[in-house]
């Protein structure tokens, strides 16, 4: 890969942690807000979605990384890496949907 992938991969994998780590912490505060004072047994999981959110950012971002590279790859017209590429993101995906 070039250099400029490179850089753009290391954006892209960089803003996805700060985008879950801003997300979870905003829904840790909220959660705290709402339910700090409770005894840890009497709050309920439905207010932790945006805890959640935060979560799938996270792991969703290994995952546009693989397409990212996927779509790289293509534009290089390197057709073996593309087919290691999109096959690694196949079995991501069937992993995330089908897998058991």
């Amino acid at each position: 890969m070039t250099g400029t992938i490179e850089r753009r991969l290391a954006i892209l994998l960089r803003a996805g942690v700060i985008a879950a780590s801003i997300v979870v912490g905003a829904g840790a505060l909220w959660f705290l807000a709402v339910h700090g004072a409770e005894p840890a047994a009497t709050h309920s999981r439905d207010d932790t979605g945006l805890i959640r959110a935060g979560i799938l950012i996270l792991i969703a971002t290994p995952i546009v990384r693989v397409a990212f590279s996927v779509a790289a790859f293509a534009r290089q017209g390197d057709r073996a890496y593309v087919a290691i590429t999109a096959t690694v993101f196949l079995i991501l995906i069937y992993s995330m949907f089908l897998g058991r």
